[in-house]
Parts: structure tokens; sequence; C-alpha cells
């Protein structure tokens, strides 16, 4: 069976570091991205999942979410917002993403919601 395929996407390294080692230890494939030009500079086949950090340069999480949901080819895919602001889960829900992640948060609390995202739990 393939690994579940997740698309991370966070400015900070120390953090994009630490989550997809959370996320690869629990057997998942990552892609991990540090800002949204790098992302659509790059040829990826869609994931089943993005996480998206809402502060990034130039072009945040919430637009990307937006962008991405209205996409046909990419509607159906989970987008997961993460931030440390705790007003992001309204705005998360308004840019159409599946789920708010609260920052910082432990390996349970991301692997727990990867798994009812992807159904692999």
């Amino acid at each position: 069976m393939a690994k579940t395929r997740i698309v991370l996407l966070d400015d900070h390294p120390a953090i994009a570091h630490a989550t997809s080692t959370l996320l690869e230890m629990a057997g998942y494939k990552v892609e991990c991205f540090h800002s949204v030009a790098e992302l659509e500079n790059v040829q990826y086949s869609n994931p089943d999942l993005y996480l998206l950090d809402r502060h990034l340069p130039f072009k945040g999480g919430l637009e990307l979410c937006t962008v991405l949901k209205s996409d046909p080819l990419k509607s159906h895919i989970p987008v997961v917002i993460m931030s440390a602001l705790r007003d992001t889960h309204i705005l998360t829900r308004k840019a159409g993403g599946d789920a708010f992640l609260a920052k910082p948060f432990t390996r349970q609390d991301l692997i727990s919601l990867v798994q009812l995202l992807t159904h692999n739990g």
C-alpha cells in the first residue's frame, strides 16, 4: 500500500523539520516547502493532505487554501492550517480549510488529525 503523501508548507525551517520528522516517523511521505513560490515552482503529484502555516512571506496559508479549494482538481484534498493565533480556526473555515492545528501542537495532536483527514486511523 502506498504511503500517504503530505505537502508541508512552513517558512520556519526548524518547525518544518520537526513536523516533517514526526510525520515521517509515523509512516507518512512528506514533501516540505518553505514558501508558496517554492511550492508553485515545483512539479509534484497531488498529495493526500496539505499542511500549511498561516503566516508565510508574500502569500499566506489561508490565501493558498482558498486557491486550492477553488481548483476543481485539488478541492477534494484536505487542507490543515497551522498557527499560534487562536482566531485562525474561524479564518480557516472561511478559507475553505478542513481543519486548524494550533501551534505548538503535540505529536499526538498532529498524527490524530492527519489520520482523521486521510482516513488512516
